[in-house]
């Protein structure tokens, strides 16, 4: 046996054949290395392979349950309901609340994170219900909400079944919030805010984590630091995170290349990926990435606020100019998943590659779909691409 290799167990090595079978094993052994030593761009795609297959959980350890596509605003840079954006595609075709629950059960014993998204989850009115049973299962329970519809009795209901985390949207001063989202709703959604610390104050939980997202829009540059101040002051400073939230957007440019490449790779169309498109003329101006970056600067170090994507000085520049690449990988496909209001699976949130469906949890059960040939080939399409032309400004990716 060559001195170089270690010694096998015996036993592997023991069969009716003898010395025989000994030798034919070792002689396709050396067979293959020879041949993989040969040929190395198979043996480094073979590699490839079982690398990826390491990674790819068991079981999503992630879950975007997105509950529906209605919004009961139009915020005009959202993908759904924004000046370019898809609109609710799933009108009168959600899943129950018995499809639901049915769901959740299916997935409990897997112990993903679940976020419920989509547009605005408090429109249903079966919200509360799927939030307590979710978390009485074990699950971490995340939304994200305009706090509109977050009224007291939502408030307690919240609290007392331990979700998670609760984000907020206040996209900036009142006259900045209110032009982008409407008169009247900073108040009435600061106000429900403070409910909700309020909530929790009095039954002296720590659950929900409560976080504003302060998304970057051109009139909030420059002012910034104004919004966190007021919010301090508005909430007796008890909010446990203030996050300058950037925008996920494409360009006219960028969104011919990424269904280009969409449509080549997969096979599919990336139509929902234009409801990022930059609303421009509604909202006055570009964002000023230089004035933005010297913000981000003076307000790192303040107690709390935090960055998403975490970006600085030339970072900045970069994701807010055009061709924006960023040098990483997306993983998430071995990760996570998101489930449409139908049913229906996919890999990429938020409408960036809307067109490639693996399925749906009506007919088939997640575990299935997540091991299915469709879900193989996604992996290895976004194995060979790298990131299609938009990835870079996809909140999975960060």
């Amino acid at each position: 046996m060559p001195q170089t290799v270690k010694a096998a167990p015996q036993e592997l090595w023991t069969s009716k054949g003898g010395d025989h079978d000994r030798d034919r094993r070792w002689r396709h052994v050396t067979f293959l290395l020879v041949f993989m030593k040969r040929n190395r761009s198979l043996s480094d795609y073979i590699a490839a392979l079982c690398r990826d297959y390491r990674r790819v959980r068991h079981y999503p350890q992630a879950i975007d349950l997105e509950l529906t596509h209605r919004c009961n605003l139009r915020c005009p840079a959202c993908w759904f309901h924004g000046i370019h954006g898809v609109g609710d595609r799933f009108v009168g075709r959600e899943l129950s609340t018995h499809e639901v629950l049915a769901l959740l059960a299916q997935v409990a014993q897997h112990r993903p994170s679940l976020y419920f998204g989509g547009a605005e989850p408090l429109l249903r009115p079966d919200f509360p219900q799927l939030a307590a049973e979710a978390a009485s299962k074990g699950l971490r329970v995340a939304f994200t909400t305009n706090a509109t519809l977050l009224d007291r009795e939502i408030a307690e209901g919240l609290v007392s079944v331990g979700v998670a985390a609760v984000n907020v949207s206040l996209d900036g001063p009142e006259d900045v919030h209110d032009g982008l989202r409407g008169p009247g709703t900073f108040r009435l959604a600061l106000g429900n805010l403070v409910g909700l610390l309020d909530a929790r104050a009095r039954r002296q939980a720590t659950r929900p984590e409560v976080v504003v997202n302060i998304t970057v829009n051109p009139a909030v540059v420059g002012r910034l630091q104004e919004t966190v101040e007021l919010l301090r002051e508005a909430t007796s400073d008890r909010v446990d995170a203030y996050r300058i939230h950037h925008l996920w957007f494409v360009t006219e440019a960028e969104l011919q290349l990424h269904q280009e490449a969409v449509r080549r790779s997969l096979g599919c169309s990336a139509a929902g990926a234009a409801g990022h498109l930059l609303p421009m003329g509604s909202a006055g101006s570009e964002i000023d990435a230089t004035v933005l970056a010297s913000e981000i600067s003076e307000l790192r170090g303040s107690a709390r606020v935090v960055f998403f994507p975490d970006l600085e000085g030339s970072e900045v520049l970069a994701f807010y100019s055009e061709g924006f690449v960023p040098p990483r990988r997306c993983r998430r496909s071995s990760r996570a998943l998101v489930i449409k209001p139908d049913g229906s699976v996919t890999f990429c949130p938020d409408e960036w590659a809307d067109g490639y469906v693996l399925g749906n949890v009506r007919e088939t059960p997640l575990l299935e779909l997540w091991r299915s040939k469709q879900a193989r080939q996604f992996r290895r399409a976004i194995r060979r691409e790298g990131l299609f032309p938009a990835c870079g400004r996809c909140s999975w990716l960060w």
